[in-house]
C-alpha cells in the first residue's frame, strides 16, 4: 500500500517541492519516506521512520510533517495526491511570506565574514507578525504569510507612522508591543529589492521619529569584524537575551527560507540540561520533566517530545535536552529538544533547577 502527497512552494522566488509518502503492509509495517529539492531538478530522499510503525503511527507522522511544509508556505497539489494522509484546509490565504532565517554556526560566520559584509540585531521572542499599512487601513500576516489578528493598540501610532501612504513593517509581536526589525515598504514605495544596509538607514529614520512603548525599532550593529560579532554575541547572551540575527548588508529582502544559508541568519542561545522524567504524557510519545529544587522537590519544568527512534523514557529516567532558557522563578523550560537518555551516566540528584539558566526578567514580562 502507498500513500503520497506532493507539496509546492512557489512563493517569492521559491520553486520547491516537497513529497511524503507512506508505504507498507499491516504484517510488515509502514514506513514514512519523504523527497524535496527544487521543481524539475533531482530530489533529496529521507526517512521519518528508522523501522516499520503501525499505519495509525504512520498517519500522524506523516501528518505532522504536511502539517509543518504547509506553515512555511507550501500547498498540497491534489492532483498528484493518493490515500489518505491527512492534509491541512486551504482556507487560509497565503497573502505575504516573510523572510525567515536560517541557523549559522560561528565557525561558518568566520567564512562567510571573509567574503561579506553583515550587521547584527538582537532575535526576540514575539510571535513574527507584518504589518501592512494601506488606505488608512492596518492588517498583519504571520510567518505562513495568512492575514492574523492584530491588538488595537497597535493600529494609531500604525497609522500615524505611514502618514496615509503604504508601508510594510517585519515585526516580533509582543503583548504590548512591537518590535520592529526591517522596513519592506515606506511613503508608498516599495524597498524589499533594495540592500538590508539601505533599508536599515530607513530603519533608522524611523526609530528617531516614532520610536514608543508600543513602536520599538531594533538597534542594528555594523559588524566590523569576526571579534566583533563574538563580542556582540557575548553580550547577547549575557543579557539572557534569545540569540542574534546577522543581516548581510548587500542582500534585498528575500521571502521565505533559503534551502541553504541565505542572507538572514540566526544563532540561538541554547543551553541544555539534565532532568528527571516525571512520566509519559498519556500514549503520546512526550513526557513530562522534572527538576529538584534546594528542598529536593520535584518541580515540573515543561515537556518534550521524544523522538521516533528514540526508546520513550520511564519515570525517573535521566535525560538531556536543549533549551533556551527558564522563563522567571519556576517557570517551564523554553522550546526544550530532546537529545538522549543518560540515566546510566547520570545520578538523578544531579538533576537540579540551579543548573538553568533564566532570561532576563525584563524581557521576559514583555514577552506574548
Amino acid at each position: 500500500m502507498k500513500k503520497l502527497t506532493r507539496l509546492t512552494n512557489t512563493t517569492g522566488n521559491s520553486s520547491k517541492e516537497y513529497n511524503v509518502e507512506i508505504s507498507g503492509n499491516d504484517s510488515d509495517g509502514f514506513v514514512v519516506n519523504f523527497s524535496y529539492g527544487k521543481i524539475g531538478q533531482a530530489l533529496k530522499s529521507g526517512t521519518k521512520t528508522n523501522e516499520p510503525v503501525s499505519l495509525e503511527s504512520a498517519d500522524k507522522i506523516a501528518e505532522k510533517l504536511i502539517k509543518a511544509k504547509m506553515k512555511k508556505g507550501y500547498v498540497a497539489d491534489e492532483d498528484s495526491s493518493s490515500g489518505h494522509i491527512p492534509v491541512q484546509s486551504k482556507a487560509d490565504t497565503v497573502k505575504f511570506i516573510p523572510q525567515l532565517s536560517n541557523p549559522v554556526t560561528m565557525p561558518e560566520m568566520r567564512d562567510l565574514m571573509r567574503q561579506k559584509k553583515y550587521a547584527v540585531q538582537c532575535k526576540y521572542d514575539g510571535e513574527r507578525g507584518v504589518m501592512h499599512i494601506e488606505n488608512e487601513q492596518v492588517s498583519a500576516t504571520n510567518r505562513r504569510g495568512v492575514t492574523t489578528s492584530i491588538n488595537p493598540a497597535f493600529i494609531e501610532p500604525l497609522l500615524k507612522l505611514a502618514n496615509g501612504k503604504k508601508a510594510m513593517l517585519d515585526c516580533e509581536v509582543f503583548s504590548n508591543h512591537l518590535r520592529v526589525f526591517d522596513v519592506i515598504c515606506i511613503d508608498g514605495v516599495d524597498i524589499s529589492e533594495q540592500p538590508f544596509f539601505y533599508r536599515a538607514v530607513e530603519l533608522t529614520k524611523l526609530a528617531n521619529f516614532h520610536q514608543s512603548s508600543l513602536l520599538r525599532f531594533v538597534d542594528t550593529v555594523m559588524i566590523n569584524d569576526f571579534s566583533h560579532l563574538e563580542n556582540f554575541l557575548s553580550k547577547n547572551r549575557e543579557a539572557g537575551e534569545e540569540g542574534i540575527i546577522i543581516r548581510e548588508l548587500s542582500a534585498p529582502y528575500t521571502p521565505s527560507r533559503p534551502n541553504k544559508l541565505g542572507s538572514s541568519l540566526k544563532i540561538k542561545n541554547i543551553n541544555d540540561a539534565s532532568c528527571l522524567v516525571i512520566k509519559q504524557e498519556g500514549d503520546k510519545r512526550s513526557v513530562q520533566l522534572g527538576l529538584l529544587n534546594e528542598n529536593d522537590e520535584l518541580i515540573h519544568v515543561g515537556n518534550v517530545t521524544v523522538p521516533v527512534n528514540a526508546t520513550i523514557p520511564k519515570p525517573k529516567d535521566v535525560v538531556d535536552v536543549e533549551y533556551l532558557w527558564v522563563q522567571g522563578d519556576g517557570g517551564k523550560l523554553i522550546q526544550p529538544v530532546w537529545k538522549r537518555n543518560r540515566s546510566n551516566e547520570i545520578l538523578p540528584d544531579a538533576c537540579r533547577l540551579s543548573q538553568v539558566v533564566y532570561k532576563n526578567p525584563q524581557s521576559s514580562a514583555e514577552a506574548v
